[in-house]
């Protein structure tokens, strides 16, 4: 799926298949927020699906924030001049363990 992205991003997402940690990989999409281009990569945890953006920053690296709104939950982190943000109706601990499997 990584090379699904070349030519449609100015960066290589990092796509990581997890299923021996319960997140099946599912597939991806290009997305566009706020008008930039972003990678929009899918995993399914039991019924839940997690949708995890990833676009280019000019950030430094930042520690997980977590929030939810309209009954979805989010966590967002940024690493490597990257900034992630992974969103679903999964329990929060879900989205803190889908966290750190991106960041090991």
């Amino acid at each position: 799926m990584k090379g699904w992205f070349n030519g449609k991003l100015t960066f290589a997402p990092p796509v990581r298949d997890f299923a021996n940690d319960g997140f099946l990989l599912q597939g991806g999409r290009l997305e566009v927020v706020e008008g930039r281009s972003v990678a929009a990569i899918v995993y399914s945890r039991q019924e839940h699906l997690v949708n995890v953006f990833i676009w280019r920053t000019r950030g430094r690296d930042a520690s997980p924030r977590l929030g939810s709104r309209q009954g979805y939950k989010w966590i967002d982190w940024r690493k490597g001049k990257i900034e992630f943000c992974a969103v679903s109706d999964a329990p929060t601990a879900d989205l803190k363990q889908l966290q750190r499997l991106f960041t090991e």
